[in-house]
Order: structure tokens, then sequence, then C-alpha cells
């Protein structure tokens, strides 16, 4: 398990992001993750949106291609922290009354 600090209007959030166990047959860098988006954000803002944006983010920072350049099949990291300007566009949702 991972967590992302990320802020929006200047206010700090958080979210937990994970590789599911026992994914598809893909690899490290191919296979979805999980992102928890904070409570107070669920109903604020697009979740695939936030989802794509944090895995993004997430594998700028782990991925072959990030800061730590992880390859390979059954990977396990702990006690990191990478800090990295980021900025990603996210809809927010819009709320309807109902009829």
């Amino acid at each position: 398990m991972s967590i992302v600090y990320f802020s929006i209007n200047g206010r700090s959030y958080e979210c937990k992001v994970q590789q599911p166990y026992g994914g598809s047959d893909g690899t490290f860098e191919e296979d979805p993750l999980e992102v928890f988006i904070p409570d107070e954000l669920k109903n604020e803002l697009n979740y695939e949106q936030f989802r794509q944006a944090t895995e993004k983010y997430y594998r700028m920072c782990v991925g072959s291609e990030g800061m730590l350049g992880v390859k390979g099949e059954n990977i396990q990291l702990s006690s990191l922290f990478f800090e990295r300007n980021h900025v990603e566009e996210i809809e927010t949702t819009t709320k309807s009354g109902a009829w």
C-alpha cells in the first residue's frame, strides 16, 4: 500500500494506492492500480479521471520510466518517499436535483 499526498485549492489530502494481489497476467506496469479517493472528495470529483491521474503520477515515480526505474514482477517496495510537482485537471461532479 502506498499513499499519495496532493492538494486541491491549497487544501491537503491523501489517497491510498495499491497493486491488487493476484493481478492479471500482466506486469507491475500494466495491471491497473486500486486508488482510494478520500471520503470528502467522493461526491466532488470524477472518480475515473482521479484514478487515472493518480495512477499516472504513481507510475511516474515508481515505474520503469519513473524516478525509481522499477521493472519486473513480484516487486515489493517499502519505506520510500518521492516528492514531485505534478498538475492534472479533473472534472468536478455535477449535482442535479431529483425529479
